[in-house]
């Protein structure tokens, strides 16, 4: 898979367990994501990085709590625990992930403003530019925030997603279906892992 590059999203020890922010299901996606890892000559790791104060989490809003949606000017907010900030071992990834030597692309956030596009960041569009990668296999968490809008970013940019379903992990289960359905719309492949070896 030369020209083909797995990109691993959010495997970071806060979403792991004993995390500030653990998700359930995590550890079972980092054995999936770990299985596969293998295959790929090109893995790009996305971590997120946030300031102690960032917009998302509930602690920076007086009466919140994680898991709520707010409505912040005329932005629908979900609210996080504490999690990923910057120069914590909670944006470290798991130690079987560093050994493979991957590339990492900081995710860095501003205080007062969400942003998930990784498509910013000059170093890995020359990464892609360089290695004439041009078909991107998405994994990790989340499904709904930088799953979901980096593969519609990747695709304005002209390049070919496909979602890994079952190395994918969503907020919640029941809206899963309806975002693959959004995103196979546009043009993005929904595959299992065994169908990305063919491809």
């Amino acid at each position: 898979m030369n020209d083909n590059a797995l990109f691993i999203f959010g495997l970071q020890n806060d979403f792991l367990p004993v995390g500030n922010a653990e998700i359930l299901g995590m550890e079972e996606i980092s054995g999936s994501i770990k299985k596969m890892s293998g295959y790929w000559k090109h893995i790009i790791v996305i971590n997120q990085n946030h300031p102690a104060d960032h917009i998302s989490f509930a602690a920076c809003h007086p009466w919140r709590k994680p898991h709520q949606v707010i409505e912040i000017g005329n932005i629908q907010q979900y609210l996080w625990p504490i999690h990923c900030v910057s120069g914590t071992i909670g944006t470290l990834n798991p130690a079987w992930l560093t050994d493979l030597n991957p590339v990492i692309i900081n995710h860095d956030s501003q205080r007062g403003k969400e942003n998930f596009s990784i498509f910013e960041n000059e170093s890995l569009l020359s990464y892609l530019t360089n290695n004439k990668i041009m078909h991107l296999f998405y994994c990790g968490f989340p499904l709904e925030f930088e799953i979901r809008e980096n593969t519609f970013m990747a695709i304005n940019h002209g390049l070919k997603v496909s979602l890994i379903k079952d190395g994918i992990l969503s907020l919640a289960s029941n809206k899963a279906d309806l975002i693959y359905e959004q995103l196979g719309a546009s043009d993005a492949k929904i595959i299992n892992f065994s169908e990305s070896l063919n491809n």
